[in-house]
């Protein structure tokens, strides 16, 4: 169960540090943006802005569409004003989740939140019925082989530690929902490789982009960390972690 006290405070401390790390969503952010069909969209709602990368991309490709863009940290809305004029984007710090409007939209999108969810259909649900009678939806989430190296890693370390995205929701899971509440769905999966130059590297990688912390505590003394690392490397001969990446599409 995702706790999202836990996740609106980890992502505040992060949110100076994220776009140091965020290389991987940086990618996914634009793979998103290159399938959205650019006819039609006057009003855009984005799902989990963060600290404003995808909704710069967005503005840019859009600029005349009206865009409102809404996270859970106030923290990382303050880094995505920076990087957008004021009357640019509607901001609005609030539980994308519990989100109530009375706008409708012609798009509404996404880039690697939504695996943060409580519940993902019932979210959905509540999309739909934001959208405008021809409106879509187009997002990216990770998937739980993300980070699968570190996951058999740590299970040789100390069984009793896991990775947050191991329970992220697989892809036949995706698809039901979707199916569940959309004439038109589409899920595409990607996988993204990235390396690092050590495992301290990567913990950071994913302490300050995923809004939580990989693992126990004890993982990140010296002892546990040089440990951790030498079974990381003897595994697969090198710091790099997957990112299982799915491609949203639905009307």
């Amino acid at each position: 169960m995702i706790n999202k006290t836990l996740l609106k405070r980890t992502f505040g401390r992060a949110a100076r540090f994220y776009d140091t790390y965020a290389s991987v969503q940086n990618l996914t952010a634009r793979t998103v943006l290159e399938k959205i069909a650019p006819c039609n969209i006057h009003s855009i709602l984005e799902i989990g802005c963060g600290t404003g990368n995808y909704t710069k991309l967005l503005h840019d490709r859009f600029p005349r569409a009206k865009l409102t863009a809404v996270d859970i940290s106030p923290e990382m809305i303050a880094q995505a004003k920076k990087k957008l004029k004021p009357s640019a984007v509607e901001f609005i710090v609030d539980d994308a989740e519990e989100i109530d409007t009375i706008k409708h939209f012609d798009l509404i999108t996404s880039n690697a939140t939504v695996q943060w969810f409580k519940d993902l259909k019932c979210a959905l649900t509540k999309y739909k019925q934001l959208l405008n009678e021809r409106g879509k939806i187009y997002f990216s989430t990770f998937g739980p082989l993300t980070f699968y190296e570190l996951q058999e890693s740590l299970k040789a370390f100390d069984a009793k530690i896991c990775v947050a995205a191991e329970n992220f929701i697989d892809k036949d899971a995706l698809k039901k929902i979707l199916r569940s509440q959309f004439t038109y769905t589409s899920v595409q999966e990607a996988t993204v490789m990235s390396t690092y130059q050590s495992l301290k590297e990567l913990l950071e990688c994913i302490k300050y982009t995923s809004g939580v912390h990989s693992g126990s505590s004890k993982i990140w003394t010296r002892h546990a960390l040089n440990g951790l690392e030498k079974i990381y490397l003897k595994k697969y001969k090198r710091i790099a972690a997957r990112y299982q990446v799915f491609l949203c599409h639905a009307e």
